[in-house]
């Protein structure tokens, strides 16, 4: 593909190209390193420093799940209208505005409770922060690719941000709470630094963006078959380390590092799996073996076997993101691209919620293993959601006229 120069200095699609795409990933990366550099100090300091309950610590850190949701669909208007890049950039302001925040949060003149308050304000920054990245970035990485590579495109992206947060989490778990902040902030300057060098892409839609409600309607089908996955994640994200101590195992957290590996491993084989995918047959395959690996889970004997289930069903969950996104973005008109992805995301957003207050109603009634049983129920019935993306789906819309 080549890219041309519009008036303004950007870019324009004239073809087929990747271009940018690893660039644009990195600055991702660094976004969402940002993010999780905090993940494991901040329950530690509002717990531990400052000696408030973990209830308080819980709900403090849940926060975040609600700005972002929040954040989606306004993100999604703001990058039709703005460009990805932007967004992006604005996205990363907001993540370093949260580092300062958690700084200014040590400083000897506050007590304790206007500690947490500044914990909380740096909490709903991020959550804006990662759903302006994330809903921005996504947009960018299309509009360079094309949607004949989108699936690859977005693939890249999931890469970037289990990364990003994977890197930031450990960086954080060794770190003193002044240097987390400070890395933090210095982590999202330099995406900015770094977004500031790619040069956008302006997408030339013609006609006006789709009302909310008719990109609901074109993306719900597929964002449904998100969410019913996103179950197994919310599953072993939360409570695989419970599990293995409550069977008296060691090395629960290794069973969270094995579904990052399947995750991860799955993305590198199959990143052009999306943008070849003419069916269900892909999504629904990548179903099973996520169910399978949650249910491997449920029924294990030895830690191995279980270690064996989370990095297949981190495998199957995987793919799922890119090969339920195209069907949901091909429904859309250009001018509406952003919202949808937006829209798309906030559903991994709301079963991440909702799928981790269920696992704890049934750890609760029926014992920890339950959990892996619902997870992978759920996956199987996202197939019914897929069959529905690609069978049952509205053509195509476009947008009115201008």
């Amino acid at each position: 593909m080549t890219l041309r120069s519009n008036d303004d200095g950007s870019l324009r699609r004239t073809g087929v190209a990747t271009a940018g795409i690893p660039e644009v990933s990195m600055v991702i990366f660094l976004g969402l390193a940002a993010m999780g550099l905090a993940l494991p100090a901040l329950p530690a300091r509002i717990h531990g420093t400052l000696g408030f309950d973990l209830t308080t610590a819980g709900w403090a850190m849940g926060v975040q799940s609600a700005a972002t949701l929040v954040s989606r669909p306004w993100a999604g208007r703001l990058t039709d209208r703005r460009g990805g890049r932007r967004v992006v950039m604005a996205g990363l302001a907001a993540m370093a505005g949260a580092g300062l925040v958690y700084g200014l949060s040590a400083l000897p003149a506050l007590d304790r409770h206007a500690a947490l308050g500044a914990l909380v304000a740096g909490r709903l920054l991020t959550g804006l922060g990662v759903g302006l990245i994330v809903t921005g970035g996504g947009a960018w990485v299309v509009g360079l690719a094309g949607m004949d590579r989108a699936g690859r495109a977005m693939s890249w992206i999931g890469l970037a941000m289990f990364g990003g947060l994977a890197a930031g989490a450990a960086a954080g778990a060794a770190l003193p709470f002044g240097a987390v902040t400070a890395l933090a902030v210095c982590a999202a300057l330099a995406g900015i630094a770094a977004a500031a060098r790619i040069r956008p892409v302006r997408i030339e839609a013609k006609g006006r963006p789709l009302s909310l409600r008719a990109v609901t309607g074109c993306i719900w089908r597929p964002g449904t078959a998100l969410a019913l996955s996103a179950a197994g994640f919310a599953a072993v994200s939360s409570f695989v380390v419970l599990a293995f101590e409550a069977k008296g195992w060691p090395g629960g957290g290794n069973a969270i590092a094995a579904f990052g590996i399947g995750h991860v491993g799955a993305r590198l084989l199959f990143a052009g799996l999306a943008d070849k995918a003419k069916g269900p047959a892909p999504a629904a395959a990548m179903l099973v073996l996520e169910s399978l690996g949650l249910g491997l889970i449920w029924l294990a004997p030895t830690p191995a076997v279980a270690l064996a289930g989370a990095a297949l069903g981190g495998f199957g969950f995987s793919m799922v993101y890119p090969l339920m996104a195209l069907p949901a973005l091909r429904r859309v008109p250009e001018a509406s691209r952003g919202l949808a992805i937006g829209l798309y995301d906030a559903f991994f957003d709301v079963a991440m919620g909702v799928s981790t207050a269920a696992c704890g109603l049934i750890a609760g009634a029926a014992g920890l293993p339950a959990i892996f049983l619902f997870a992978g129920c759920a996956s199987l019935a996202a197939i019914i959601a897929v069959l529905a993306a690609y069978r049952g789906a509205p053509p195509p819309l476009r947008s009115s006229a201008s």
